[in-house]
């Protein structure tokens, strides 16, 4: 029998034994296959309380609601990668009165799924461009929500001066940086639109903050050459103080079209392989590897996304609300998808974003998969631009 769920549990095939792996309570047994008995497995794992139900999306798992403000589509860099893209760009950069919208928006979201904070974060094309808009946000966002705790954070390349240093330290900000470790990586991948490298600047970002006491999450972009130097790559970063690296295979769209000679993505089983030794490394460095799987692995959900989910709402530069982080502007083939252009929250509530691992669903590769409730169908913008569909189970 190949891998399988049972009981909503994923249940792995590994030397002659069952592997089951429980997300409620993160226990592991290793039961042997010819002892596989369905109605004393079932009984046992519910005295080992590993049963429970999927939640609508990993976000119900959390205290607070998102929002996350996307403040231009400019970026100081030209990544070969980045989701925005060179055609027909067009410089857009959000209005004081769409921030407004949103903080409105986000105040009447925590209200309907009875959350006691908001995390509002920072994104872009590069958001530290603007430090007027992030100020603002954060003086408006503390006018509007004194009934919930409010705190910060941002996504950004970390090419940016002392004034935005200022801003993430002294405001306590989350911040993740997008970088690819090792220079030689870093320096081919992210680069100035001169075409120079950038690590060194970065280097100097991660040891500034670091000595004015806020660690970073450095969120890596995987291509095929990274993962044979992954071990490399955590030494590396762990001597610049760096205690939590978020690993993700690269998406072949937007720019990385353009750059589709030098870009290769990982196949999954190589990938796979190299990612669990570079977790055991790492636990040795007292460093933690993430992964949206690994993440979507402690929070089973019917859903990938908490957007999707309606636990994440984000504004776009073009003023409009979005479910997806990778679908920023109307003219993006996913638009009538997942942006909704009425900045009623009341809208954003009812609108029905089409993605899910339906549980009733029949006939498809998902009802019985072992991965059914990590996977949770996908990441609806990597799955249209890896197939020019957004389901995975379909």
């Amino acid at each position: 029998m190949e891998d399988f769920l049972f009981k909503g549990l994923p249940v792995v095939e590994h030397k002659g034994k069952y592997i089951i792996f429980s997300y409620y309570n993160g226990k592991i047994v290793a039961i042997d296959k010819e002892k596989f008995n369905k109605e004393e497995v079932s009984e046992f794992l519910e005295k080992q309380n590993m049963l429970g139900t999927p939640k609508s999306c990993p976000g119900d798992y959390n205290d607070y609601v998102e929002l996350v403000i996307s403040l231009t589509n400019d970026c100081n860099l030209r990544c070969k990668y980045c989701f925005v893209g060179e055609k027909n760009f067009c410089k857009k950069i959000i209005s004081k009165e769409n921030i407004d919208e949103a903080i409105k928006a986000v105040k009447e979201l925590a209200k309907v799924k009875n959350k006691k904070e908001v995390f509002i974060t920072f994104f872009g094309g590069e958001p530290t461009l603007y430090p007027e808009l992030i100020k603002y946000s954060m003086e408006k966002a503390r006018q509007e929500l004194k009934e919930y705790k409010v705190s910060f954070g941002i996504t950004s390349n970390g090419v940016f001066n002392d004034e935005i240093k200022n801003i993430l330290v002294e405001n306590e900000f989350t911040v993740t940086i997008s970088m690819d470790g090792l220079p030689k990586f870093q320096d081919k991948q992210r680069v100035t639109p001169a075409n120079t490298g950038t690590s060194h600047i970065i280097e100097q970002t991660i040891r500034d903050l670091k000595q004015r006491g806020l660690s970073v999450i450095v969120r890596m972009t995987i291509t095929r050459p990274m993962i044979f130097e992954f071990k490399e790559t955590i030494d590396y970063l762990s001597d610049l103080g760096v205690k939590i690296i978020h690993f993700e295979p690269i998406t072949i769209g937007g720019r990385a079209k353009e750059n589709e000679e030098i870009l290769e993505r990982p196949e999954p089983e190589e990938y796979a392989e190299k990612l669990a030794e570079a977790v055991d490394y790492a636990r040795k460095k007292d460093v933690s590897i993430i992964t949206s799987t690994v993440m979507n692995a402690l929070s089973p959900s019917y859903m990938f996304c908490d957007g999707v989910g309606k636990n994440k709402l984000a504004v776009t530069y073009d003023g409009v609300f979005s479910s997806c982080l990778g679908v920023q502007n109307k003219d993006h083939p996913l638009a009538n998808k997942f942006i909704i252009e009425d900045t009623n929250i009341e809208s954003w509530l009812n609108a029905k974003f089409d993605s899910y691992v339906d549980d009733k669903a029949k006939n498809t590769k998902c009802e019985n998969c072992f991965a059914k409730y990590i996977c949770a169908g996908g990441c609806p913008s990597r799955n249209f631009n890896a197939s020019r569909r957004f389901r995975k189970n379909r």
